[in-house]
């Protein structure tokens, strides 16, 4: 193959004036590292290479080849072959003869000091035409030091006992370029440390890295780290020889014997480096001292030799004398050769060596807590990092500075959480201090910030996120001088005659992340109340004009305003426990909320923001409001949803006004006559404009519908609770544990707001607008009968007014819900009607009985139009169509739950109903007897099973009624057969869905149902039940007849429930063989 190689043969012909000098060996490697566009002859040098790095004796070609006047590539493409020999997989060259080993020592010994010699290499092809041909690539240095630690690693001590000392000579030889052999050196070092010495080398081989420590300490350790020493002196002959010499010590201090570094050949160089001032025409080291520096303190020890460490290190001396404006100042200035080392500025590696000290001196804090050494040491690191945050503008112009203040923020945090745990004395107390007035200065908005131009918002953002975490944990740590502290920063403030919208806005989030710490404490209640009373006053300085025109001369400055003005209003609304003691406080508030800076703002999201803020501070103040401010609240609300500019409020924003006016309208205490007066204001156009809808398609059916909408919002404040009705039981009631509760719809959830009882009763001119509103509202859907949104908006609506008008609703109810049935195309369709009949029943219980009468037929005929018939069990696939139908038929049990639970059970059984009555019998059975799954709320569905059986046994035992719908059987032979079979096919159910865990809440609810249901049904038929059970049903499904005999006993004679729950689920879990 290598007589076939010829120049002219390759077809190179665009490059062909490179290879002319190249014999066929260079050829063969050039050719298989940069292929010719002739694939023959790429694959015969591919073939060639491969059988020489495949070959035993591969290594002697390469180390032939390796002095001759080569390519670098070529001179690269040897040693990687060389060290190919050295993988772990194959390791060839422990397979080699001794004497062959030597020679390959000796070869590469000798080639190192002809790297450092040669003076005519070839050029590369790689490297530009404005390089020096004689140099030697940085690439082919590093790769002939890692073959040389290769062979360190595998033949020291035992064959190569003298490698370093070799090495070191090396260093000393006088016939090498300084430059040269010093690079060379340094690079073996560092390549020793990366592949044998380090912590992670280790991890790789602990035996070689050992076996190379220990005889390096055990012989000439001393004489390596004086190799390094000699670069160092009060003016280094050059700058990289000192930062390689000060690596190689940073490297190797964390295995050698800590004092062969920290002595007298390096700390005053480093020292002198850390402490420096600025000279011209002088290279500074700081970040390779302030890293080996680093180094020397995180070495592992004890505590006690660590804190002797510190002190002889004299940190605080150091810490002192570090000329920190200079440091910041040369903060975006990196040596290059630094930079190659891995290193950080000088500002970043500082700050970690702050960092690194401050920590172990709070590690050891652990072992001695009242050593002051430590405390010592602790401030006088803290000033450093607090500098680099107050500097961090200038410091973080350059990005690779951002380290520098994460190392700053770490120790900070951690002295302040040494501080939560190890308490508060005036030097820490003095330190928080200074920290709070750190936060003070930089967590505020910088010069110009808006985030929607800033590109580095989200940066700005994650920091001042970190500063308020912090800020949060000093306040815990220190919560009365924390107060105390901001308190002062805040009258400060306010003394001011002038002052930004950034300090504002800070103040403001500052004294809410307090009062969300201590909302009780005296000292923060009055901090709050003294921010809230004198904002309106700051909040009009900053704002110079009233007008909805710009409020700032710049965008970032609008922000800024606009951004304080949120805080404030953000604080008010949760201040309202406060603000309930302090009306005149609250007065001023709400005129900020109303004023140019709030739902006056020229800014949409302010106005927006403001909007959601008030309904937050009305709903726990509405009856201070209603009480105090009722006039003066309407008054400044009304013209902003009355607005002739629909833009100017988003419809959202203007729901959040409308709820908030119904709150306070709706208080029962407030003046009767203004209450209507402003009801009237807002209710009246918004019939008009529904009614116009209805009757004309010139008004679009949109327009009405956020009509409906808006009074739908008005209504929240309106809640009617008849005082003569209390619901027995509600779905939520029934199903106070389970989670996926779809009939909650039913119960009145709040009777008070903030421990204010709601509307008991309604003012006539009210109620009397509210029917014209509910009679608009259906009167629309002569629009669009079928049209989906207006159903949906029209059930919102009546939900309302089912709340808001109490029995004056039962009318509509009566003639709306058999049209809505008619239009109910689909089983959610019927789903969502049903949640509004068991609402309607919840609230109005047994004055609903002659409505239901007339109603129930026709529900429970469209609610079977969608279930499958008799074969439920059909229902357990996954498909949409059969979940939506579960949930349908989960609503419909609830449906039977509230009317049994209301006393209604009737409703099913009277002559009117007798005709569908057996069929609903049938699907409670059913429904319970269904190998439900937990995904498809199965343990609800027979819960409200049991419970409505329940109640048609107590409630309709006596009723002759029943015996009809029985087919003539009586019923306690209907509950003896058919009872029993529901509780063991239930319980079973239930137990497979929890794995036999009747523990969980939700299943042991569903169990205790199960056994009610068990001791009703034997307390009306007595032996025939318990013998079905005991006897018939039981052993039918597997379970043994003496546990069976004793259940039969349990139940019989044991009244608690709660008892009888782990005996009948043993029961069950010997039926499923669960142990």
């Amino acid at each position: 193959l290598i007589e076939s190689l010829s120049v002219k043969g390759f077809g190179f012909d665009w490059n062909e004036n490179l290879f002319v000098r190249m014999d066929d060996f260079e050829a063969a490697v050039m050719y298989s590292l940069q292929p010719p566009t002739d694939v023959s002859l790429r694959n015969r040098a591919l073939e060639f290479t491969e059988r020489v790095r495949n070959s035993i004796d591969g290594w002697r070609l390469c180390i032939q080849k390796l002095p001759q006047n080569y390519r670098p590539e070529v001179k690269f493409w040897c040693l990687g072959v060389l060290m190919e020999y050295f993988q772990t997989s194959t390791n060839t060259y422990s397979h080699l003869t001794s004497e062959d080993r030597a020679l390959f020592r000796h070869e590469v010994s000798q080639y190192l000091v002809a790297i450092c010699t040669s003076s005519n290499l070839k050029p590369s092809l790689s490297i530009s035409n404005t390089q020096d041909p004689s140099s030697v690539p940085t690439y082919l240095r590093n790769k002939l030091a890692q073959l040389i630690v290769a062979l360190i690693g595998s033949d020291y001590p035992h064959e190569w006992p003298t490698a370093f000392e070799n090495m070191m000579a090396f260093l000393d030889l006088e016939s090498i370029d300084q430059s040269l052999r010093t690079d060379m050196y340094f690079r073996i070092v560092r390549a020793c440390d990366d592949e044998v010495t380090s912590v992670r080398a280790t991890q790789v081989n602990r035996e070689r890295s050992m076996r190379v420590k220990d005889t390096l300490r055990a012989t000439c350790i001393q004489s390596l780290v004086n190799s390094w020493s000699k670069f160092l002196g009060n003016v280094p002959q050059n700058a990289m020889f000192a930062c390689w010499a000060l690596d190689a010590a940073r490297r190797f201090v964390e295995w050698i014997d800590i004092t062969l570094i920290a002595n007298n050949q390096f700390l005053p160089f480093i020292y002198s480096e850390l402490t420096r001032r600025t000279e011209p025409n002088r290279t500074s080291f700081r970040a390779s001292a302030a890293a080996t520096l680093n180094a020397i303190v995180s070495k592992r020890m004890d505590a006690a030799l660590k804190i002797s460490l510190l002190e002889s290190l004299r940190i605080n001396e150091l810490f002192a004398a570090i000329p920190f404006g200079e440091i910041v100042i040369e903060s975006n200035s990196v040596l290059q050769v630094e930079s190659d080392l891995g290193l950080r500025s000088a500002v970043g590696e500082i700050a970690l060596l702050v960092r690194s000290v401050a920590m172990e001196a709070f590690e050891c804090m652990k072992v001695s807590p009242k050593d002051t050494r430590l405390s010592e040491i602790t401030n006088h690191a803290l000033p450093i990092a607090l500098g680099i945050l107050l500097n961090q503008e200038t410091i973080l112009q350059d990005p690779r500075n951002e380290d520098a203040v994460e190392f700053s923020l770490e120790l900070i945090a951690n002295y302040v959480n040494l501080c939560k745990k190890s308490g508060i004395d005036q030097s820490s107390n003095q330190n928080l201090e200074q920290i709070l007035n750190v936060i003070f200065k930089i967590a505020v908005f910088p010069t110009d910030y808006d985030p929607a131009q800033d590109d580095d918002a989200a940066n700005f953002e994650t920091a001042r996120a970190q500063l308020i975490t912090l800020f949060r944990n000093i306040a815990v740590t220190a919560p009365q001088h924390t107060f105390s502290v901001l308190l002062e920063r805040i009258q400060a403030l306010q003394s001011q005659s002038q002052f930004q919208a950034s300090e504002v806005e800070l103040m403001f989030t500052l004294v809410e992340n307090v009062y969300d710490l201590a909302q009780d404490d005296p000292a923060v209640i009055e901090l709050v109340a003294v921010v809230l009373g004198h904002a309106p006053t700051e909040l009009s300085a900053m704002f110079p004009t009233s007008s909805r025109v710009a409020q700032a001369s710049s965008k970032s400055g609008g922000h800024q305003m606009a951004s304080a003005a949120l805080m404030y209003f953000d604080l008010a609304a949760r201040s309202h426990r406060i603000l309930s003691r302090k009306p005149d406080v609250l007065f001023g508030i709400l005129q900020s909320f109303f004023g140019s800076h709030g739902l006056q703002s020229s800014d949409r999201y302010t106005r927006s923001r403001c909007a959601y803020l008030l309904l937050r501070l009305v709903r726990p103040l509405r009856a201070v409001l209603a009480d105090k401010f009722l006039e003066n609240f309407m008054r400044a609300l009304v013209p902003l949803v009355s607005a002739q500019d629909s833009n100017f409020l988003a419809y959202e924003d203007e729901l959040y006004l409308y709820e908030a006016a119904g709150l306070v309208l709706g208080m029962e205490h407030a003046n009767s006559y203004t209450r209507c007066a402003f009801f009237s204001l807002l209710i009246t156009p918004l019939v008009k404009t529904m009614e116009e809808t209805s009757v004309s398609t010139a008004f679009p059916l949109d327009q009405g519908m956020k009509c409906l909408r808006a009074a739908g919002s008005l209504s929240k404040g309106f809640t009617v609770l008849s005082s003569d009705v209390s619901p027995s039981i509600s779905p939520r009631k029934l199903d106070q544990n389970e989670s996926s509760d779809q009939g909650s719809m039913g119960v009145n959830e709040s009777q008070t707001v903030s421990g204010v009882n709601v509307t008991l009763t309604l003012p006539v001119d009210i109620v009397s607008e509210w029917k014209s509103c509910l009679d608009a509202v259906l009167s629309m859907r002569r629009r669009d009968p079928s049209g989906m949104e207006v159903r949906k908006h029209l059930l919102f609506f009546f939900h309302r007014m089912v709340e808001t008008l109490g029995e004056e609703s039962i009318p509509y109810i009566e003639s709306t819900i058999p049209d809505l049935l008619k239009e109910s195309c689909t089983a959610p369709d019927v789903t969502s009607l049903l949640l509004l009949v068991n609402q309607a029943v919840c609230k109005f219980g047994e004055k609903l009985f002659t409505t239901m009468d007339g109603l129930f037929t026709g529900i429970v005929t469209r609610i079977f139009d969608f279930l499958p018939g008799s074969n439920l069990r059909s229902l357990v696939t996954q498909s949409e169509e059969d979940r939506e139908r579960v949930e349908l038929l989960k609503t419909y049990m609830a449906f039977l739950g509230c009317l049994c639970g209301n006393n209604l059970s009737g409703v099913i059984i009277t002559p009117l109903n007798v005709p569908c009555a057996s069929r609903v019998v049938q699907s409670v059975i059913q429904s319970a007897t269904v190998q439900w799954n937990a995904t498809q709320g199965g343990l609800l569905i027979i819960k409200q099973c049991c419970f409505v059986l329940q109640s048609m046994v107590s409630q309709w035992s006596n009723n002759p009624a029943i015996h009809s719908i029985l087919s003539g059987t009586g019923f306690s032979a209907f509950i003896s057969e058919h009872i029993p079979l529901v509780c063991v096919q239930a319980g079973i159910t239930a137990m497979r869905i929890c794995n036999g865990n009747f523990n969980r809440p939700n299943v042991h609810s569903v169990l205790r149902e199960n056994i009610k249901l068990q001791h009703i049904s034997y307390e009306y038929c007595s032996t025939p039940f318990l013998q079905q059970l005991c006897t018939v049903i039981l052993p039918s499904f597997g379970c043994a007849p003496l546990l069976c005999e004793q259940y039969g006993k349990y139940l019989t004679t044991c009244e608690n429930i709660d008892t009888l729950v782990p005996i009948f689920a043993d029961v069950l879990k010997q039926i499923l063989n669960i142990k």
